[in-house]
Order: structure tokens, then C-alpha cells, then sequence
């Protein structure tokens, strides 16, 4: 009976291990497909110039770029303003915490596909800080954190980025 129940157990564990229907290959949502995209350009050093150059010029702050693996992150720090309609609208409780500032980051991948061609992957992510704590404990709190996934972003990030690199190249 046992080496029965080791039989069935294994013809089990092997059904489901090897199940098509659990290694079908899912699509891509939309949101994740937009934040990728093939650049062309000359060389690596020209791409991160570029996308240096964009950011500065859109109020982000450069805070790290690891050219050898390709990495760079910027983010954009502003001073946070809520109506009051919008404050009743999102009933924001005054006691818990108080809006003060956000945070957009943007993490960016760059990937060399072929000669002259890159993939770039980027993501943008949205923060919102406060004040909470009470009165006695004042401290600074997220209040909130989403990625950004509005495909509009990132397709006019990257069209951003294209005139930014044919005036780099222009430039050199």
C-alpha cells in the first residue's frame, strides 16, 4: 500500500511539475512593455550624456550612475500642494499626517542589443512624505508610494531622450 501511495504521489508532483498550463507564457501587461525601449546610438558614454542632459534639463537630480553595468538613478524632490477640495475629496486626516513633499525617481537600464542599438528599461516611481506623529513626536513618514505606470510617461521620456541624443551627437 505504501509503495502504491509513492507511485500516485510522484505521477501527481510530476503531472503538475511538468504542466504546460502552469509554464504558459503569460503577455506582458502594457504598462511593463511601455517602460521598455531600443535607442539607437553611437556608444554607451554618448547614451548616459544624453540622458544626463534630459534629466537636468526636467528638474531631476542625478544621484547615481554605474556606467559598467549601465545604471543610472535621478530623482526629483518638489514641495507638496493640496487644495483644500482635494483634501475633503481624499478625506486627509490632519492628525495622522501631513502632506509636505514627493519624491519622483526614475531608475534607468541600458542593455547593448547590437552595434549602435540599446534597450533601455526604465521605471518611475512616485512618493508622497508627511509630517506625522502628533504634536510631541513630529517625525517624517511616506504616506505613499506607487510606480508610475501611465504609458504616456514613459513614450514621451523616450522621445525626449531621442532629441536629447541627436543634439549630443550633433554637439560632438
Amino acid at each position: 500500500m505504501r509503495q502504491y501511495m509513492k507511485k500516485v504521489l510522484r505521477l501527481l508532483f510530476s503531472v503538475l511539475i511538468f504542466s504546460p498550463v502552469l509554464y504558459a507564457e503569460m503577455p506582458y501587461p502594457e504598462d511593463i512593455v511601455s517602460r521598455t525601449d531600443q535607442i539607437e546610438v553611437s556608444d554607451l558614454l554618448t547614451l548616459f550624456h544624453s540622458e544626463i542632459a534630459l534629466l537636468q534639463d526636467i528638474g531631476f537630480t542625478v544621484e547615481d550612475v554605474d556606467l559598467s553595468l549601465g545604471f543610472m538613478k535621478a530623482v526629483k524632490r518638489a514641495p507638496y500642494e493640496m487644495s483644500f477640495t482635494e483634501g475633503a475629496k481624499n478625506s486627509v486626516n490632519i492628525f495622522s499626517a501631513t502632506p509636505i513633499y514627493q519624491i519622483i525617481s526614475l531608475s534607468i537600464t541600458a542593455k547593448q542589443i547590437s552595434d549602435g542599438f540599446y534597450e533601455l528599461k526604465s521605471n518611475f516611481a512616485y512618493e508622497l512624505w508627511g509630517l506625522g506623529g502628533g504634536l510631541s513626536s513630529m517625525r517624517l513618514v511616506l504616506m505613499k508610494e506607487n510606480p508610475v505606470t501611465d504609458p504616456n510617461i514613459y513614450q514621451s521620456f523616450y522621445a525626449k531622450l531621442r532629441s536629447s541624443i541627436e543634439l549630443e551627437s550633433l554637439s560632438r
